[in-house]
């Protein structure tokens, strides 16, 4: 059985003219030909995972009960803002203008390993947030060590 590995690093990258992103090759074969790119609600930045990992994502939020209204609103909110893309020959994914709108991508771009999913920030503000990190590098590490990190 194929177990891909995590997807780590951060590779820069220059948004082109047309909204195209590269894509690290590292990270072409584990996320395949077709993925889905979406909103990270927690963060002004994208995020990628796979089309089965869309698939299982769906089957659980299928099971939460239709009558729970914020439930309701978090899943229309996902679906609506998340793309199935095709990755072109050369690694490149195509990023829909509101998804570029919401990241903040104009031209410089971070594209992120994190573990099972691929990020994707507009470099400044990936700058920015890492600097941030790094200062709350003690809360972090208390939040992971609650983990059994």
């Amino acid at each position: 059985m194929f177990v891909p590995l995590p997807f780590t690093g951060e590779h820069r990258f220059t948004l082109d003219p047309k909204g195209r992103v590269f894509l690290p090759s590292a990270f072409r074969d584990p996320l395949g030909p077709r993925l889905y790119i979406m909103k990270d609600p927690a963060t002004p930045s994208l995020y990628i995972i796979t089309v089965e990992e869309m698939l299982e994502l769906s089957d659980k939020l299928s099971k939460i009960p239709s009558m729970d209204a914020k439930a309701r609103d978090f899943i229309r909110g996902l679906f609506s803002q998340a793309y199935l893309c095709e990755m072109d020959k050369q690694g490149r994914i195509l990023v829909p203008p509101d998804l570029r709108q919401y990241a903040g991508l104009t031209r410089d771009v971070v594209v992120v390993g994190a573990n099972s999913r691929v990020e994707i920030w507009d470099a400044s503000r990936y700058d920015k947030q890492r600097e941030s990190r790094e200062a709350d590098a003690g809360d972090i590490a208390a939040v992971m060590a609650a983990y059994g990190i």
